[in-house]
């Protein structure tokens, strides 16, 4: 080579190399997507980590491959790394409930919540449901619910909780007690949570309460998150237990009905038949019962645990708590914090709403008589 042609490639070398843009093949993305996944799941999938998604063969969990027409382009880099990231995670081991089981389980990972089980199809009404698409739309709706539980509490994940909150899905009885046995050292036969510290939740879908019905799981899913979140945060404390049912009751139910129009689901203990007051639409029923009913209801309710309270309790725990959300959201982290510390409502309520306990309620009742329909719709089952 010539001393002038030498000069020209080592010139050529030392000049900026155009970043690949990618060709009309892949819209100048420089990857397609991969034909593996489902499409309405790909927006679910790329917005946490999932065990089937990263034991893809093509994508190892990115969702795209190579675009094979050109040599990249913008979105390579990007896909490269996510299927780095998820081969990591899924090379750090398996979790303690699949050593205890002896195999791996689907898992998806969300910022707040960490979902895992073995469903194979679900009844989402007339149609079937993978358990794959359970847990994305379940890590989505807790993630919405854990978002606004923040927002109104003045939490921040890495800050305030001390774990993520773990719920597990169990198409057979069998898996969903040898879980509660061998790893979770617990007796039991229902769905059963763990709070404060590591909170858990495991069920089996096909219990009689359930019935493999994907919406009333799905529910079920974000109230029992919500009642984790809130017995994490801060102090490890689960306030259900301790007099305290009406807020963590209540704030389970208000984040249920905020994202699915009605509540489902009652943490009662030893309910005979799942229950079911005025088909989880409460607004005017609640304003009804109240107008009618002129002996007091706070009182009592505030010294009621989570599991003691009727039905109708629950709901009315629940008008509570969206009272003091649309009044005085302010209040919310105080009186957790409040009750966390097993203080009772009657020392609480007046440091943090300025109100006791019968003139909270007074105002409570005018909030509801004035706020609420008279007649509301009722969903169809």
């Amino acid at each position: 080579m010539s001393a002038a042609a030498l000069l020209l490639a080592l010139l050529a070398a030392a000049l900026p190399q155009e970043a690949p843009q990618g060709c009309r093949a892949c819209q100048k993305r420089g990857v397609v997507d991969c034909p593996e996944h489902e499409a309405g799941l790909r927006e679910l999938e790329a917005a946490v980590r999932c065990s089937e998604a990263a034991g893809c063969a093509r994508c190892g969990g990115a969702l795209a491959t190579d675009c094979p027409k050109c040599e990249g382009g913008p979105e390579s880099a990007a896909a490269e790394a996510r299927r780095a990231e998820l081969a990591a995670w899924l090379a750090a081991g398996r979790l303690p409930v699949e050593e205890a089981l002896g195999r791996a389980v689907l898992r998806v990972e969300a910022p707040h919540v960490h979902l895992a089980g073995e469903i194979g199809t679900l009844k989402d009404g007339k149609k079937k449901a993978s358990g794959h698409r359970f847990l994305h739309e379940l890590a989505r709706d807790a993630e919405l619910a854990a978002g606004m539980v923040n927002a109104h509490f003045g939490l921040e994940r890495e800050r305030d909780y001390k774990a993520p909150m773990r719920l597990w899905f169990w198409q057979e009885e069998a898996t969903h007690l040898a879980v509660m046995r061998e790893h979770l050292k617990i007796s039991g036969a229902g769905d059963v949570k763990i709070l404060g510290r590591k909170p858990t939740f495991t069920v089996w879908t096909a219990d009689r309460a359930f019935g493999d019905e994907f919406a009333d799981l799905l529910t079920l899913g974000v109230h029992n998150a919500v009642h984790m979140l809130l017995s994490n945060a801060w102090d490890e404390v689960w306030i259900g237990d301790q007099g305290a049912g009406w807020f963590d009751g209540g704030a389970a139910h208000w984040y249920e009905e905020k994202i699915y129009g009605r509540a489902r689901h009652y943490c009662i203990d030893e309910a005979g038949s799942p229950p079911n007051w005025e088909n989880g639409v409460w607004r005017a029923a609640i304003r009804a019962l109240l107008a009618r009913r002129e002996a007091s209801v706070l009182p009592e309710l505030v010294r009621r645990q989570t599991g003691e309270m009727t039905p109708e309790e629950h709901a009315l725990s629940w008008s509570v708590y969206d009272w003091i959300l649309a009044t005085n959201p302010e209040a919310l982290a105080p009186i957790l914090k409040g009750l966390k510390a097993k203080r009772p409502a009657r020392e609480v309520l007046p440091e943090t709403l300025g109100l006791g306990v019968v003139e909270a309620e007074r105002a409570w009742r005018a909030w509801v008589a004035d706020a609420y329909p008279a007649r509301e719709k009722k969903p169809k089952d």
